[in-house]
């Protein structure tokens, strides 16, 4: 790995958004605190701390003696918490602040710090520091040339040592409330007894708030509340989380959200709920507009959108498991099925297989058909993964698989996947489900004609989803 790429923990978190991707891969499993020291950035004139220097356990802030300090300051029994922090610090900032800056420790109640927003609180006094540490640092002095590092990071970066070392977590000097900005459609709910349950997101929730949370209730409208997603989150309290947290905005009255953070990703990410609910109507997302020019089975109220990728799994799961369920209340005239590409694997010719497919459809106008020949490729990837199992073909033989039928199809459907317009509905396709946040396949997006809302969910959905889905659109 390039040293550009072995940034620090402290260094890596410059903005929330930072945060946000933690929160994200959290459930996977917090990431070690790396102890490995960035590169130096180029043309700075800071130095290489010593390394080697032993950490400084003071018994308050005066006893950390020098020009260039970086001390923790710690609350009751975070003695090892901060110990381990600044032992991290001290070679994590290697090239960010000068030579033979001193790494300490010290109490806060000595300190006259006790009541520091979070604690551990990192403080940095320095004759010159690089630019990137110059993000992290709020532009205030609190005690005696001390910078305090932006609460949120902070926070955020004792959060994941306390995690990867067992450590007692941070502790806050505000205390908030947690509100669960919740969505119109059931199947996107969130009741604050599933939030409260999450202890380790809640943690780092707290993180990026620098607050407390001491309860979590839920509202169906918040004032000032600007996100499209939901479920979200805000929270209120009476003390102001702006201070020292550039991640956090007002939005009313004792009322703050994050602002790189969107919540509802967040909790469907971690499978808090199935679904999120973006607050505009489809034709404010361009989907009605895109999903009239793509094969569409049915003629119901309720639309579903499907963004499918011709060699993914899940999507032959959901073909063989749940698409017979939804194709019969198409018939039925319960829903409108529309079938959109987004194509995630590149190789062999499944670009060439969307492309032929959708040739087929702009010159038939067979959507029938084109669902008829999308099954059956669906069935040959089933069968080849099963195959790939037990080890009796490899990936070179499923590309072969592949190829052969492509040739099938081109002569069963008489056509080829050179038309112009083709590309154009992938393009077109790609970019709607990039606006609405959508990355992976199969992927859904629903909503009722006339309504002011749509519901997304990615991966793999069972019959059991979509007739919850069904209620919570049926007008």
């Amino acid at each position: 790995m390039a040293d550009k790429t072995k940034l620090a923990v402290i260094a890596a978190i410059v903005i929330v958004a930072a945060a946000a991707a933690y929160l994200f891969l959290a459930h996977r499993g917090a990431p070690a605190a790396t102890a490995t020291a960035p590169a130096t950035e180029a043309g700075q004139t800071t130095a290489s701390t010593n390394s080697s220097a032993s950490i400084v356990n003071a018994d308050s802030l005066d006893d950390c003696e020098g020009d260039n300090v970086v001390v923790v300051v710690y609350a009751e029994g975070q003695e090892k918490l901060a110990e381990k922090i600044a032992s991290l610090l001290q070679q994590q900032l290697a090239g960010h602040v000068p030579q033979g800056t001193v790494f300490c420790t010290a109490p806060a109640g000595s300190s006259g710090l006790a009541d520091a927003r979070v604690l551990p609180l990192i403080l940095v006094k320095a004759s010159n520091t690089s630019a990137k540490l110059e993000q992290l640092l709020l532009n205030e002095t609190i005690v005696d040339g001390y910078r305090p590092i932006r609460y949120d990071v902070d926070a955020v970066f004792a959060v994941q040592v306390a995690a990867r070392f067992g450590l007692p977590k941070p502790v806050y000097n505000a205390e908030a409330e947690a509100v669960i900005v919740e969505p119109q459609a059931a199947v996107a709910r969130l009741e604050p007894e599933q939030l409260q349950a999450q202890r380790q997101l809640l943690e780092l929730v707290e993180a990026v708030f620098a607050a407390k949370i001491t309860r979590v209730t839920a509202a169906d409208t918040v004032e000032g509340f600007s996100r499209d997603t939901r479920p979200g989150l805000v929270l209120r309290s009476s003390v102001d989380l702006t201070d020292g947290d550039p991640a956090v905005a007002r939005i009313g009255d004792n009322l703050y959200e994050a602002r790189e953070i969107d919540f509802a990703r967040v909790f469907m990410q971690r499978g808090l709920v199935e679904a999120i609910e973006y607050e505009k109507s489809a034709d404010e997302l361009d989907l009605v507009e895109a999903a009239e020019r793509h094969p569409a089975i049915g003629s119901g109220p309720v639309h579903v959108a499907v963004f499918e990728d011709f060699m993914c799994p899940f999507c032959a799961k959901f073909y063989n498991e749940t698409l017979p369920w939804l194709e019969q209340q198409a018939a039925r005239g319960v829903l409108t099925l529309h079938f959109m590409d987004l194509i995630v694997h590149q190789q062999g010719v499944v670009p060439k297989l969307h492309r032929l497919l959708l040739c087929y459809f702009i010159e038939t106008h067979d959507a029938e058909g084109y669902v008829d020949a999308v099954k059956e490729i669906y069935r040959l990837l089933l069968v080849d993964l099963e195959k790939l199992q037990k080890e009796e073909i490899n990936e070179t033989a499923l590309l072969k698989d592949y190829d052969m039928l492509y040739e099938k199809l081109r002569e069963k459907l008489g056509i080829d996947e050179n038309c112009t317009e083709a590309p154009k509905l992938i393009t077109e396709s790609t970019r709607i489900a990039q606006k609405l946040g959508l990355t992976g396949t199969p992927s859904f997006a629903a909503w009722r004609e006339g309504g002011n809302y749509v519901i997304v969910t990615e991966g793999f959905r069972t019959q059991q989803f979509f007739e919850k889905l069904l209620d919570s659109l049926k007008g």
